[in-house]
């Protein structure tokens, strides 16, 4: 019984970085690409 709990809580542990890196990946992506276009817009164009 106790080697089912920590399985299951080693899961959930999993399970909860995943969802932590994918929201940690989504902000990087928005951030970076923000900040692309605000260079792309900041310069003027040739």
């Amino acid at each position: 019984m106790l080697l089912l709990n920590l399985a299951n809580i080693k899961l959930k542990i999993n399970t909860a970085v995943k969802h932590y890196k994918k929201a940690v990946y989504a902000v990087y992506d928005i951030t970076v690409k923000r900040s692309k276009d605000n260079a792309f817009f900041s310069y003027p164009c040739p």
